[in-house]
């Protein structure tokens, strides 16, 4: 009897070591979900985390490139080579100018440019639903926190992912660095458009023939 007791108390404390190793956060602290922003009227911007039914109707598409891949002018070069490892700091991704210090090191000291705001997605989902139509929605994905440093300083950034959805049916979709401190954008890229067009089957228009037998338009 105390064998099978010992055997069902080992077994709870396994289940639970599984169930919250799964929930135990990654090296980059990744908040999973959407959050949407809806424009209601020119006064008021709605919010709420996105519902799988807004999700399906987006057609929410899997993101082209992360910020390790893309390689563009602003970063200069591939931020993240894949013959080395991710450098982090303060649990947020190192870019920019970190190849001749090692900023990874806590000890080695980075000035902050800005600061981290609680409130930078709210912000930002406002900003971008600012020139937009009524009932025009964003939909907003948080990827990872990052660092970028740039001529030895170093500025709070958040990757995420933003889709638009329009009242016409159509949307657009980017990835964009975002300012940790102001909520706005400071750079974007994968940038794609879908629009869902109605295709209308074509109309050809047939001569008329008259009584004469001479064909009209």
């Amino acid at each position: 009897m105390k064998k099978f007791w010992l055997f069902i108390f080992s077994s709870l404390i396994a289940t639970g070591i599984a169930y919250y190793s799964k929930k135990a956060p990654s090296s980059l602290a990744t908040k999973p979900g959407w959050n949407t922003f809806e424009k209601k009227s020119a006064n008021h911007i709605s919010a709420h985390p996105s519902t799988g039914k807004e999700l399906e109707k987006a057609r929410i598409p899997s993101p082209k490139r992360s910020i390790a891949q893309e390689k563009s002018e602003s970063f200069g070069k591939a931020v993240l080579p894949k013959d080395r490892a991710y450098q982090i700091r303060e649990n947020r991704l190192l870019i920019g100018d970190i190849d001749r210090t090692d900023y990874q090191n806590e000890n080695n000291d980075l000035v902050m440019l800005n600061k981290i705001n609680p409130d930078w997605k709210n912000i930002l989902g406002n900003d971008l639903l600012r020139f937009q139509e009524e009932e025009t929605k964003v939909m907003i994905k948080e990827e990872f926190p990052v660092i970028k440093v740039q001529n030895g300083k170093g500025i709070y950034l958040e990757q995420v992912v933003v889709t638009y959805v329009f009242k016409n049916g159509n949307y657009s979709s980017f990835h964009a660095l975002v300012d940790s401190d102001t909520g706005f954008v400071t750079e974007t890229w994968d940038r794609t458009v879908h629009e869902k067009v109605k295709q209308k089957r074509a109309e050809i228009a047939l001569p008329e023939i008259n009584t004469s037998g001479i064909i009209t338009r």
